[in-house]
C-alpha cells in the first residue's frame, strides 16, 4: 500500500497534512478488514429478517460500521468524522430494538441472545474507532479490531 496522507482540521479551517507511518497503515487495514468482515456478518442476519423494519436496521448499522471503520478513522483527526446520522444506526436501541408498527404491535428482531450481544458489541466497538485517533494510535486501534473480529468469529462458530 502507498503511503497514506491525510488532512487534519487543527483549527478553524486551517488544513495540516499527516503522514501516516507504517504502523499506522497496517492498524487502519487491519481496521478497516475487520470493519468490512462485521458489515458482511450484519447482512446476513438482515436477510433472515422477516420484517423489513429489522431488515433494514441492520443493513443501515451494517453501513454504519463500514463507515466508522473506514473513512471515519482519519488519523492526525479530532476523532469527530462520523456523521450523526451513521452514529445513530450504531445505537443499540436502533439495531436490536422493536419496531413499531400501525396496528400497534411492536416486535423486535429475530437473534439469538448471543447474536443480540455480537450486535450490540460490533456497534459500539465501530462507534469508538473514529475517536481513537486523538493521539497515536496503533495500539488501540489493535484492539478494537481484534475484539470486532472476536465478536464476529465467535457468532459464526469459527
Amino acid at each position: 500500500m502507498d503511503s497514506l496522507s491525510y488532512v487534519a482540521i487543527t483549527g478553524p479551517f486551517q488544513p495540516a497534512p499527516y503522514t501516516l507511518d507504517e504502523e499506522e497503515e497496517r492498524a487502519l487495514r487491519q481496521v478497516r478488514e475487520a470493519g468490512q468482515e462485521a458489515a458482511r456478518w450484519m447482512r446476513t442476519l438482515a436477510e433472515r429478517q422477516p420484517e423489513h423494519a429489522h431488515a433494514q436496521a441492520l443493513l443501515n448499522a451494517a453501513e454504519a460500521v463500514e463507515e466508522a471503520t473506514g473513512a471515519a478513522v482519519v488519523p492526525g483527526g479530532d476523532g469527530e468524522a462520523l456523521d450523526s446520522l451513521h452514529r445513530s444506526w450504531l445505537l443499540a436501541s436502533m439495531v436490536i430494538g422493536p419496531a413499531y408498527h400501525d396496528d400497534d404491535r411492536r416486535t423486535l428482531p429475530e437473534l439469538t441472545a448471543a447474536e443480540r450481544l455480537a450486535v450490540v458489541a460490533v456497534c459500539a466497538l465501530a462507534a469508538s474507532m473514529p475517536g481513537s485517533v486523538v493521539g497515536y494510535c496503533p495500539l488501540e486501534l489493535d484492539v478494537l479490531s481484534d475484539a470486532l473480529a472476536a465478536a464476529v468469529r465467535a457468532n459464526r462458530g469459527d
